[in-house]
């Protein structure tokens, strides 16, 4: 049953999601013994759960006070920050697979194809403390890039920078993830004209720093950093799946472009990126072609192409 379940999960369409909950509920119910009991104390039945909205929540406290788990076995223990400084919450998983296979929908669903960048993080607090999801979704990502430049920067603000003046040179396409207060130190320290590179926060300030709104620390990092958006990723270590923003900020780019045949480099360039939003031919044999895209990618096709790319809006 629980590899049915794994099955439908992959492959669920939005339509189906209701209908799917409702049976993951079912089965949790039955075999998850914590919220076994939980159901129990608040004297539910399971079998009168017919809607969604009906489906009790398991508290997330519960995560750092139980073991909460199918089975005896797990193939990894995450867990979370300690951001308060309080009992980290505990993740058992049964199967990793499930987590690497929700990194790679939400990832590729946000930025495209993970095999394309070269990624730089800095994540001090999540490498000291050890047993992060956040830390294995980076590596993750770096074994599936396999590109010499990835690494991790704990505290080294000045080998980060050297690292970022080398990738700039080059037409990579680069990912910076950190933890909020750390980008904001290193921009601090050292602050970048790097327009193409692309910046993904998280994490906030893990009491390191004074809170502060959002939208004045997208704007610290997006003029620290010289780049036109900032995107956010958010995680839970009681949760197989991660919220990433498509962008915040000045991001996206829309044109309607008018390609001649003599460019079918730039059309095949164009398919890479996944930006093609649609497309015809006009009665000159022209490619008339509807994209969208990260501004960072627009700036880094106008640098890469000889005529740049303007010139066919």
């Amino acid at each position: 049953m629980i590899e049915k379940l794994k099955s439908k999960l992959i492959n669920l369409k939005a339509e189906e999601f209701d209908s799917f909950a409702l049976e993951l509920f079912q089965w949790q119910a039955q075999h998850i013994s914590v919220y076994q009991a939980y159901l129990q104390h608040l004297n539910r039945d399971p079998q009168s759960i017919k809607s969604i909205t009906d489906i009790p929540f398991l508290p997330i406290s519960f995560f750092k006070t139980h073991q909460i788990q199918y089975g005896n076995k797990h193939q990894q223990l995450f867990k979370s920050s300690g951001t308060t400084g309080m009992q980290r919450s505990q993740h058992f998983v049964e199967d990793i697979n499930q987590y690497e296979i929700s990194v790679d929908k939400g990832f590729n669903q946000a930025f495209g194809n993970p095999k394309d960048y070269t990624y730089l993080a800095l994540l001090p607090n999540y490498l000291e403390q050890g047993d992060s999801s956040l830390v294995y979704m980076v590596d993750y990502l770096m074994k599936q890039s396999k590109r010499a430049e990835n690494g991790f920067y704990l505290n080294n603000f000045e080998a980060l920078n050297d690292q970022l003046k080398q990738l700039q040179s080059s037409d990579k396409k680069v990912m910076l993830i950190g933890v909020t207060y750390a980008l904001l130190d290193f921009i601090a320290e050292y602050p970048q004209q790097y327009p193409e590179l692309t910046v993904l926060e998280t994490g906030g300030m893990k009491g390191r720093k004074k809170e502060i709104i959002k939208e004045e620390v997208l704007d610290q990092l997006r003029k620290g950093f010289d780049i036109d958006h900032v995107h956010s990723e958010y995680g839970m270590t009681e949760l197989l799946s991660q919220a990433l923003t498509e962008c915040l900020g000045k991001s996206m780019v829309n044109y309607t472009l008018k390609i001649p045949p003599a460019q079918s480099r730039l059309r095949g360039v164009l398919y890479e990126l996944n930006c093609i939003a649609s497309e015809e031919y006009d009665s000159q044999g022209d490619w008339v072609v509807d994209v969208r895209m990260p501004a960072a990618d627009w700036n880094r096709l106008e640098k890469r192409l000889e005529n740049g790319i303007s010139e066919y809006v």
